[in-house]
């Protein structure tokens, strides 16, 4: 209870952040709304979320052994960007804690500006539920890789307003925490910059095209992979990366739904979602990239399957503030109504 409780805290800072016009106020409960869960996260025990096991708890005992930062970086492989943060608190304060602390200071600073910039489509109070409840738990699974995350989410807005330079440097800060990072600029800056182009908006087949080609391509990458890695010799030993028993991790059909229910939202209610998703002028195809993008995850966890929680984290952030915007669609207010309670008792399920 105490994770619920903390959630529901939070997101009530959240509500008062977004409603009030005061910066002291905003400041104040954006403040405290970050700090809630970071502090649950920083007060977890050693073994609470497989990552302090596989490496963090080793990684902060290291850096306090460590004479120097350099020797530090000699008994670890982990990226440049994580292992300063975890010097540089193991030096200061002495704890693995202060250093789950940190991570989590981090990951939700960067999550709750990724959606605050977006608050004019979507309730700041709302997506930060959605969040806690799907992926505040992974956060202690995969420190490293939602640090990274966190930081591309807290960017996108910059892949919106064509401004492709300044989100290539959030790519690059979060590359720094952990190398998945790069895999943002083919899945969100290379396919928003196809989808939203006039060429594929105005030719009605190159859209279809677009869409549902390159998404029935994805039910061939599996197959193809897999006869490649066993045709070279010297790569058949990767083979078992691409094996449904290795593969297949936290594919639930529960998120199955949810991803699906997303899209045929999206396409019964194309002219809400325009609105709510799109801005105007240079903004005005937005939609499209937020619907290929759900069925882009869809499809992969269905044909592609490998590696998912890997390579879809990125698209998947993205997905949470369709999530989120879903009720904004309509515009009925039992049918709003419906629909949002529909979104919360799937993602608490």
């Amino acid at each position: 209870m105490i994770y619920i409780a903390c959630f529901l805290a939070s997101i009530l800072m959240a509500h008062f952040a977004s409603r009030s016009k005061d910066k002291g106020v905003i400041v104040l409960c954006s403040v405290l709304c970050i700090l809630i869960p970071c502090i649950l996260g920083g007060l977890r025990d050693h073994g609470i979320g497989t990552d302090t096991i596989i490496y963090g708890y080793s990684d902060c005992m290291a850096a306090l052994r460590a004479k120097d930062f350099l020797s530090f970086l000699a008994t670890t492989r982990q990226e440049i960007g994580y292992c300063t943060v975890c010097y540089a608190i193991m030096k200061t304060l002495g704890h693995q804690n202060w250093c789950y602390f940190a991570y989590q200071l981090i990951t939700i600073s960067c999550v709750y500006i990724g959606f605050y910039r977006h608050k004019e489509k979507i309730s700041l109070p709302f997506v930060m539920l959605i969040w806690f409840f799907i992926y505040y738990n992974v956060t202690y699974n995969l420190m490293r890789q939602f640090i990274a995350a966190s930081i591309v989410l807290m960017g996108f807005n910059y892949i919106e307003s064509r401004h492709y330079t300044k989100f290539m440097l959030y790519v690059f800060v979060a590359f720094l925490f952990h190398k998945s990072a790069l895999l943002a600029l083919p899945l969100l800056m290379g396919v928003y910059i196809v989808i939203t182009s006039e060429a594929v908006q105005k030719n009605a087949w190159l859209k279809l095209l677009t869409f549902y080609g390159s998404a029935g391509l994805l039910f061939l990458v599996r197959n193809i992979f897999f006869m490649v890695i066993r045709s070279i010799p010297l790569l058949s030993k990767y083979s078992y990366y691409f094996e449904s028993k290795y593969s297949e991790v936290k594919i639930t059909v529960v998120m199955l739904a949810i991803m699906l229910g997303e899209f045929l939202l999206m396409t019964f209610y194309s002219k809400g979602a325009s609105r709510v998703l799109s801005g105007e002028g240079a903004n005005r195809n937005d939609a499209e990239f937020y619907r290929f993008n759900v069925l882009f995850c869809l499809v992969f966890q269905v044909a592609v399957r490998f590696f998912t929680e890997r390579i879809l984290l990125y698209s998947e952030l993205i997905n949470i503030m369709v999530l989120a915007a879903l009720p904004r669609f309509v515009r009925e207010k039992n049918l709003r109504f419906m629909i949002q309670v529909s979104v919360l008792f799937a993602v608490a399920f």
